[in-house]
């Protein structure tokens, strides 16, 4: 299908501020944002977004700010918090961090929404701009007045989304920013949209992630859902004409560098991966967790715990004591990891009874929690302990941790054991019951 350049953002952009690559602003260069940019690849931190008209304004969009950091870093906390690698997932997870700049108390979604648009206009007439001069306002003073629309949310959502394909949090793929012209069926323009998209690079699916429409679908698998969801089959099939056009030149490959928030990510333990134990074994094997890094590990969960405190304090909330529990109960689970670690004395199967009692009275204590965020938690404790049932496998006892689960006296012993050398406390290793209590304060 042939369609008028007249529905592309782009060329309404360039035809009306000329067709520049960058404009020159304060002592900086900000690059003009469009749907050819790749956010999984670029290096460049400072953006521009010019509309297509003079009513529209110039919007700054810095990445260095540190209001924008945070954001992108809570983000990033948030997603790995999930230890899940599903693309749905990870792209629902970036639109909810995103809406959240805009939630007001006491207003529902529909409220808020309601509203937005002629806040934010009213918002730029007030602007004291000289006649002629385009109206200049940075990502961050709409942030903090809660001003975001499509075109604000799709940008942030765009740049989150770069920064988990260079960690590695997403699988290797391509991230957009895409802007159209709505139209109807008889192709009349009915008013405009923005949404990010993320190319998947192994199967070649396109994601559409569209953080105020809170839609996330795969396009290329469910394109007539897509078009029917409301942006309509003129807008879709064109965006997917353009973006196969686009996608089709890159020459990308994955990133080296893989910064991991929780040790040795990887998918649910898998019983049948497990290899048969051997009678022979003359030593025990390690714990595997236990080998990688744990002091980075206790260093990016306490960044995390601070990191979301500013999220928080900027969009006006405050973390509840439950939050400050978790994020509490995080770092001494790490410190345990790092003191079980470097302990020589102890053999690694009483390691490994020490973590999983201590492990298990900590899910037992949220499993019933209905919050989404929190139950992050019990999931690290199931993937550890999962790793722990692997390791008992491999040393040839299957009920390692059977008196544990059957009797609460032991598992209490094991805890008390477990917080002690959280403490610091001495142990006897002779007079140890090769047999403690999670405080959650």
């Amino acid at each position: 299908m042939l369609l008028s350049p007249i529905f592309s953002r782009t060329f309404l952009s360039d035809n009306h501020h000329g067709n520049v690559a960058a404009i020159h602003y304060g002592s900086k260069e900000w690059l003009k944002v469009n749907s050819t940019i790749d956010w999984a690849t670029q290096d460049n931190r400072q953006w521009i977004s010019a509309g297509s008209s003079h009513k529209r304004e110039h919007l700054l969009f810095d990445e260095n700010s540190e209001l924008i950091q945070d954001i992108k870093d809570y983000a990033v906390l948030k997603c790995r918090s999930s230890l899940t690698h599903d693309i749905p997932a990870i792209l629902s997870i970036v639109n909810a961090v995103v809406n959240e700049l805009t939630t007001e108390p006491n207003k529902t979604v529909r409220e808020v929404e309601a509203e937005l648009d002629n806040k934010l206009r009213d918002y730029i007439l007030k602007q004291n701009t000289p006649t002629g001069e385009p109206i200049i306002i940075t990502m961050d003073e709409l942030i903090r007045n809660k001003l975001l629309v499509c075109r604000h949310k799709a940008l942030l959502v765009a740049s989150i989304l770069g920064e988990l394909v260079k960690r590695q949090i997403l699988p290797p793929g391509i991230v957009r920013q895409y802007r159209s012209t709505l139209v109807n069926d008889a192709g009349k323009a009915i008013g405009a949209h923005t949404w990010a998209v993320f190319r998947d690079q192994k199967t070649n699916d396109l994601w559409i992630c569209d953080p105020r429409a809170r839609y996330v679908e795969n396009v290329t698998t469910h394109q007539a859902d897509v078009e029917e969801r409301f942006y309509g089959r003129f807008v879709i099939e064109r965006m997917m004409q353009r973006l196969n056009q686009l996608d089709v030149t890159e020459d990308k490959k994955p990133n080296d560098h893989f910064m991991g928030y929780f040790p040795r990510l990887v998918a649910h333990f898998n019983l049948m991966s497990i290899p048969a134990p051997s009678p022979l074994r003359r030593s025990e094997p390690p714990i595997s967790f236990l080998q990688d890094n744990v002091h980075l590990e206790y260093r990016q969960i306490e960044a995390g715990n601070n990191r979301t405190t500013r999220f928080f304090k900027h969009i006006g909330k405050k973390c509840s004591s439950k939050a400050e529990t978790r994020f509490h109960q995080l770092i001494r689970m790490s410190d345990l990891f790092k003191k079980l670690s470097n302990n020589t004395e102890l053999p690694n199967s009483e390691k490994a009874k020490i973590l999983y009692a201590y492990l298990q009275t900590i899910r037992m204590n949220i499993a019933d929690e209905n919050n989404t965020f929190y139950s992050s938690l019990a999931e690290l404790c199931n993937y550890y302990i999962n790793e722990l049932c692997s390791f008992s496998l491999e040393i040839g006892d299957i009920g390692l941790f059977t008196e544990i689960e059957l009797n609460i006296a032991t598992r209490l012993e094991y805890n008390q054991q477990a917080n002690d050398m959280i403490s610091g406390k001495l142990i006897d290793i002779n007079n140890m019951r090769f047999g403690g209590e999670v405080s959650m304060a």
